[in-house]
C-alpha cells in the first residue's frame, strides 16, 4: 500500500510515530483501511500497522478478516494484537512473531534444496528431448542465478 506520494503507507506510519515521539513500547495504527471503496473490493481485510516491540525497527501490516474485525470491535483487537506482540519478543527478529519465523524456516524450500530439484528436473527434460524447447525460457530468467556463480 502506498500513499498518494507513492510512499510505503506503512513506513509513512513508522515515520510519523517517530516524529510525533510516541513513546510507547508498542503500538497500533487501527483501521488504516476497512472499507471496500479504500482497498480492492475483493480484499476483504481491515488493514492496520503495528510495532509489536520495542526493540523493533520497523512497522508492520496487520489484517484482520473485515467480517470478523467489525464483530470484535476495537477493544477485542487490541488485546489480539497484544497477544500476538507477546509472541513478538525473540531476539532473532524483534517485532515479528516467533511462530512465524519458525513457520516460515520450516516452509521454505532452501537455495540449496532447490538446485537439487532443478538439476533433476533439468535431467528429466532432456531425457524426453525437449530441453531445446525449454532452455530458451530458462534462460531469459537465470541472468542473475549465473552472476552469482561468477
Amino acid at each position: 500500500m502506498t500513499t498518494d506520494t507513492q510512499i510505503s503507507l506503512i513506513a509513512s506510519i513508522q515515520r510519523l510515530a517517530s516524529e510525533s515521539e510516541i513513546e510507547y513500547d508498542k503500538w497500533c495504527y487501527y483501521p488504516i483501511a476497512k472499507s471496500r471503496k479504500m482497498i480492492n473490493s475483493r480484499h476483504r481485510s481491515t488493514i492496520m500497522a503495528v510495532k509489536l516491540n520495542k526493540n523493533a525497527d520497523r512497522a508492520f501490516r496487520f489484517e484482520i478478516l473485515k467480517e470478523q474485525a467489525d464483530n470484535m470491535g476495537k477493544d477485542k483487537i487490541i488485546e489480539i494484537v497484544s497477544s500476538i506482540a507477546d509472541n513478538s519478543k525473540d531476539m532473532t527478529f524483534p517485532g515479528y512473531p516467533y511462530g512465524l519465523i519458525d513457520a516460515d524456516y520450516w516452509a521454505r524450500v532452501r537455495n540449496d534444496e532447490i538446485e537439487s530439484y532443478k538439476t533433476r528436473l533439468y535431467s528429466e527434460i532432456s531425457k524426453i528431448g525437449i530441453w531445446n524447447l525449454i532452455s530458451p525460457h530458462i534462460k531469459a530468467i537465470d541472468g542473475h542465478e549465473k552472476i552469482d556463480e561468477i
